[in-house]
């Protein structure tokens, strides 16, 4: 192998870890309410699309994203495909949450993104959540001591 193929092979290793990492960052800030860092993570024109939401841009993303009172984010199984400068994922997630009305949720899907390589670093092109299922939890986990 030359030395271009291993510079190609380890560039291309790079970049999943990165992108790994910017999926692992967007969950760790939207689950701590940290919406400009959230925002941050994607290119100026990026794009959100949530199961009940949709935002352009990264300024409407900042000002308009509508988080619910608690959600955990499990996000795992990702399928990442780097071309150049672009890529594409594809993770499943299951997110315990709260919603606004109090009730207690289990819902899982799986994300679907593109991603773009601006100096040097990963940032989100686009993200889109397809929710699979919702389970109601009518006695809430919240109820039973932790130990």
């Amino acid at each position: 192998m030359s030395i271009a193929e291993l510079e190609a092979r380890l560039d291309k290793l790079e970049s999943v870890a990165a992108i790994q990492r910017l999926k692992a960052l967007a969950a760790h800030h939207v689950d701590r309410y940290e919406i400009d860092a959230f925002a941050d993570l994607f290119v100026e024109d990026g794009v959100f699309v949530g199961a009940f939401q949709q935002h352009r841009g990264r300024r409407a993303i900042r000002e308009n994203i509508k988080l619910w009172p608690m959600m955990i984010h499990y996000v795992m199984n990702p399928v990442i495909d780097v071309d150049g400068d672009r890529a594409t994922g594809r993770w499943c997630f299951l997110r315990p949450q709260t919603a606004p009305s109090g009730n207690h949720y289990l819902v899982g899907g799986w994300y679907e993104d593109d991603y773009v390589r601006i100096g040097g670093a990963w940032k989100f092109a686009s993200v889109t959540i397809t929710n699979l299922f919702c389970t109601t939890y009518e006695a809430g986990w919240g109820n039973d001591p932790v130990i």
